[in-house]
């Protein structure tokens, strides 16, 4: 199955959670994820992991992609 076919079955069967998915992609990005950290952040420091990473991560078990953090 195409990308395109792809997407386009999932806009048929579940068009609000196809277009919020697009949304928070392109909104929440990496590196504007990073930039809104570094701007606002006051006691907090940036460490080896990137706050995008920790957002990443808790996304998929919040979303139950992965059962917990540590699988994730």
């Amino acid at each position: 199955m195409s990308w395109d076919a792809l997407i386009d079955r999932f806009a048929r069967e579940a068009a609000v959670a196809t277009m919020v998915r697009g949304l928070m992609s392109n909104i929440l990005s990496a590196k504007q994820l990073n930039t809104l950290f570094r701007e606002t952040a006051q006691r907090q420091y940036e460490s080896e992991v990137l706050f995008s990473s920790v957002v990443e991560l808790l996304g998929l078990v919040v979303t139950k992609a992965q059962p917990s953090l540590h699988a994730a």
